[in-house]
């Protein structure tokens, strides 16, 4: 039956030395577990409330190998071999704690004792004859090794394994380190080719009319108001012919006009102005000068007789006042005045139609001479079209009058010219599964099939056009349904790469858009995360 004894600070439970009989368990204050060295009284362990102790004299059956100190008022439960076994028996944790504690000393001890032999061993080594077998020392060493597992353990890693090893680990790190922090570019690839940022040029021809000459031949570079096809002009010419005769007659009828008017008005005509009639037109001016003249000189005597009837009939009409003549006289000269008054007033009458029929006739003629300039500006312009000129600075596409003789229809083309010295764009075509991604502004990288991007690089552009609808062919004419994308090139990079090599119009090129980035990990995260998403269902 266990025991229960008192102990006061300083007091020994039991001494190094001493026959153990007993093992105590701590019920209160806290003891020391101390051993006697060279250098003193050492402590070993501090122990506390509820702490077994002294039970290696129970399992050993020996003397104590070191001594318990009360530190302060202890109270301890006294516990023989029986009791110790029935106490193990209730609590195996003590148990399992006391194999614990027999490890821990084991190892401890074949530590000391390894390190001993391997001082020993050091010693002998010192004084062995220098000449001694290779053979015998290196059996001797791993003998030595594999008696001494600790030695294993304890043996110096090589620094070329830890080198090594650090080295594999900080290329493990940096590349994991470098797959999350670096980016690749998403992109969204299409097949295009260049075009002007304007349109092909179509020059028709102005009117319908046959082909006498093609001064220009596929690819060949033309200028501004270059001569490309020339029209057959015979017709053009004869109708020319023809309204400048009628523009040169109604001119001279109009100068003739003119002349007539002044003399109507009674002012010199000068004989320069005369000559520059022609003979028909002269004739006509001087009948038309003598029939005024007439007319005039028939006004003046009218106007005389008038002036001499009115005298005669105040005479009269005084001598009938006077009663000296009669009423019959005066009746008959104020009839006389008054027929020649009427005479006059025909003269003039018929001087005022003809100067009135002057004026209109001269209107008519000014108005015949402007139909006719501008019938015959129409002419000289028709004229000009029967040469087919280029109206920009170009290069020939395409000539659809391929030959001369050809018979062309108003409005018909006759060339087709792509504009020189305009910007060049790239027109894409862009599979529908891609639209998704694409937007107006987003960068691309277009690549050259002609120029090898290893040697001449790319050519840095942004999408400034994305069609709302898709065509029915793409720009090869292949019938499937396609987006059409326009990508705008920068100035500096089309320069440098016309450096190298011209650009020209129908150039084939890929594009590549720029549509964003993804983290490089996520290559080597996504499958993962994918065959764990699909490995954790059950399908029906």
């Amino acid at each position: 039956m266990p025991t229960t004894k008192n102990f006061q600070p300083d007091d020994y439970i039991f001494k190094e030395g001493e026959t153990g009989g007993y093992a105590y368990l701590l019920e209160e204050g806290s003891v020391e577990i101390v051993k006697l060295t060279p250098k003193g009284l050492s402590v070993l362990v501090t122990l506390q409330k509820g702490t077994l102790f002294g039970e290696m004299a129970i399992i050993e059956g020996g003397l104590r190998s070191a001594g318990a100190k009360a530190v302060t008022s202890v109270s301890v439960k006294e516990i023989d071999s029986s009791d110790f076994l029935a106490y193990i028996q209730g609590k195996p944790q003590v148990a399992l704690n006391l194999l614990k504690r027999m490890s821990f000393n084991l190892r401890e001890t074949n530590k000391k004792l390894t390190d001993a032999m391997r001082v020993n061993e050091a010693n002998r080594s010192a004084v062995e004859v220098a000449d001694e077998g290779n053979k015998e020392k290196n059996t001797k060493d791993f003998t030595s090794v594999l008696m001494d597992p600790d030695a294993i353990y304890e043996a110096p890693i090589s620094k070329a394994k830890v080198f090594s090893s650090f080295l594999l680990l900080g290329i493990v790190f940096f590349v994991l380190l470098f797959s999350i922090l670096s980016h690749v570019d998403i992109t969204v690839s299409s097949r295009g080719k260049f075009v002007t940022s304007v349109p092909n040029v179509e020059v028709q021809a102005a009117r319908s009319s046959v082909v006498t000459e093609i001064a220009v031949k596929r690819g060949d570079r033309v200028r501004k108001d270059d001569v490309l096809v020339t029209l057959d002009p015979s017709e053009v010419g004869s109708d020319q012919k023809v309204m400048s005769t009628k523009l040169r007659a109604a001119r001279q009828r109009i100068k003739r006009l003119v002349l007539e008017e002044k003399a109507l008005k009674g002012l010199d005509l000068s004989n320069s102005r005369i000559r520059q009639l022609d003979g028909g037109n002269r004739e006509i001016l001087a009948k038309r000068l003598n029939e005024y003249d007439s007319i005039k000189n028939l006004i003046d005597v009218n106007k005389k007789q008038v002036a001499l009837k009115e005298e005669v009939m105040k005479a009269h009409e005084e001598l009938f006042r006077k009663g000296a003549g009669s009423k019959i006289g005066f009746l008959q000269a104020k009839d006389n005045l008054l027929a020649v008054t009427k005479v006059l007033s025909e003269s003039e009458s018929k001087l005022s139609q003809k100067v009135a029929g002057l004026v209109e006739q001269l209107e008519k003629e000014r108005e015949i001479e402007v139909q006719l300039f501008e019938e015959m500006k129409s002419l000289n312009k028709l004229e000009k079209k029967s040469s087919v000129r280029a109206p920009v600075d170009a290069i020939v596409l395409d000539i659809p009058a391929s030959s001369v003789g050809t018979i062309v229809r108003e409005g018909e083309v006759v060339i087709k010219l792509v504009p020189r010295d305009v910007p060049l764009v790239l027109e894409v075509d862009v599979d529908p599964k891609d639209i998704k991604d694409l937007k107006v502004g987003v960068p691309v990288s277009v690549k050259l099939d002609a120029l090898p991007f290893q040697q001449f690089g790319d050519i840095k552009g942004t999408l400034v056009y994305l069609s709302e609808d898709t065509f029915s062919e793409d720009l090869n004419g292949e019938k499937k349904p396609v987006y059409r994308a326009r990508v705008d090139l920068e100035a500096k990079s089309v320069q440098r790469m016309r450096q190298g090599a011209e650009l020209t119009p129908g150039m084939l090129a890929k594009a590549d858009f720029r549509v964003g980035e993804r983290r490089l990990i996520t290559y080597f995260t996504n499958p993962i995360v994918r065959g764990l998403n699909s490995a954790l269902r059950e399908p029906n």
